[in-house]
């Protein structure tokens, strides 16, 4: 197979990215099993010292997949088609972000093409910029509880950078006076005074 995608719209497609995730995927699991066949070490050395990484490699692209898969299907089965409409272009982010990651066995496998990458950078660029305006009521969609967040964007009051200071002041780093690092007030305190 080799990549139809010639512009950025093209791949911020759903089932564009889908086609090139599997294509990444197959390709690292097949020459994955081809060099371990081709190795006369045991299963024990395959496993844990040759091919290791590889496998690791394999597995965590297969499982991003997969995880891509699932995400497609479930929003497929949402009722609301502007909600499902957003959680599609989400699903299409996630997905280039993992063709971001794993690219070169797109381009090792001779599904990718020059250019390919900067089709793929402007398309999360073009996905970004649908989504902006979705982001907080999408973080809201599901009523987690602030103390779940663990964030200050969409949190229940909207006092974003009220909330960031306020963790800032409270950290454990600024309650405890003898916590000062090594060089601090010798290198950094200087320049934080304007004293080069």
């Amino acid at each position: 197979m080799v990549c139809k995608a010639k512009t950025p719209e093209d791949f911020a497609n759903l089932n564009q990215v889908e086609e090139a995730l599997k294509a990444c995927s197959s390709y690292l699991i097949e020459s994955t099993i081809k060099r371990m066949g081709t190795s006369g070490a045991s299963k024990m050395d395959k496993t844990n010292s040759i091919f290791g990484l590889d496998i690791v490699t394999m597995a965590q692209l297969h499982i991003k997949f997969i995880l891509f898969k699932l995400m497609k299907n479930m929003t497929a089965d949402i009722l609301c088609a502007k909600l499902r409409g957003h959680m599609f272009n989400l699903c299409t982010l996630m997905g280039l972000t993992f063709l971001q990651e794993y690219k070169t066995n797109g381009f090792e496998s001779g599904y990718f093409t020059k250019g390919t990458t900067d089709l793929i950078n402007e398309a999360v660029k073009i996905l970004l910029v649908r989504l902006r305006p979705q982001a907080i009521p999408l973080v809201e969609l599901l009523h987690q509880p602030d103390s779940y967040l663990m964030s200050a964007v969409g949190n229940s009051y909207g006092d974003i950078y009220e909330t960031h200071l306020d963790w800032a002041k409270n950290s454990r780093m600024n309650k405890n006076p003898g916590n000062i690092p090594d060089g601090f007030m010798e290198y950094i305190m200087p320049i934080m005074k304007g004293k080069l």
